[in-house]
């Protein structure tokens, strides 16, 4: 879901909650830290006024600006393979 924003030209934001679904997924995982409530409501906060900040400061007229349909799949796709679990095989004891 998420490289499908990078594959397709864009024209609009709206495939965006699709995205919320990977989001979710890191949510999850970052709850299970001891940091976890405080890391998803910081990026709940920076995601809402950073998309606010960069769409109000792109936009033409009545349109969004390219510049809107990057940065959130970019920063998502990062943050997920920086999150994502380690896979170690379990060694049989013999």
């Amino acid at each position: 879901m998420l490289l499908t924003n990078f594959v397709a030209p864009r024209v609009a934001t709206t495939g965006y909650p699709a995205l919320l679904f990977a989001l979710f997924m890191l949510f999850r995982q970052w709850e299970r830290a001891k940091w976890g409530t405080w890391a998803v409501v910081g990026t709940e906060i920076a995601l809402t006024a950073g998309q606010w900040a960069l769409f109000l400061s792109t936009v033409e007229g009545n349109r969004e600006a390219a510049a809107m349909y990057l940065p959130f799949p970019l920063v998502l796709l990062v943050v997920l393979l920086l999150n994502r679990p380690t896979c170690q095989p379990e060694v049989a004891d013999d």
